[in-house]
């Protein structure tokens, strides 16, 4: 077992596959809604990665699931990732949008 601390400036988060980075600039290229719900995610996961999420082992070692419920009113879909985190990066595995 190990501990995980965050930085004082947070977590450096990263996107591994292009793929999903391609996806997540299609998304936020949709409205400016979506850049916001991306970007408050991203800031989330700076902040407070190591403490949210549920391990998903079936994903990959270490890694944790986050689901985002989608907002009706905003138009803003469910978004799940799946991150791994280790010392201080948060590198992001998978992206469903």
């Amino acid at each position: 077992m190990y501990y995980i601390v965050r930085p004082k400036t947070g977590f450096e988060v990263s996107i591994k596959f292009e793929s999903d980075q391609k996806r997540v600039e299609e998304f936020r290229k949709e409205s400016p809604a979506s850049a916001r719900v991306w970007d408050g995610l991203i800031d989330r996961l700076k902040m407070s990665a190591h403490k949210e999420g549920d391990f998903v082992p079936e994903i990959g070692d270490d890694c944790k699931v986050l689901i985002i419920s989608p907002d009706v009113e905003a138009g803003t879909p469910r978004i799940l990732v799946a991150y791994r985190v280790f010392l201080d990066q948060v590198s992001i595995r998978l992206v469903v949008i």
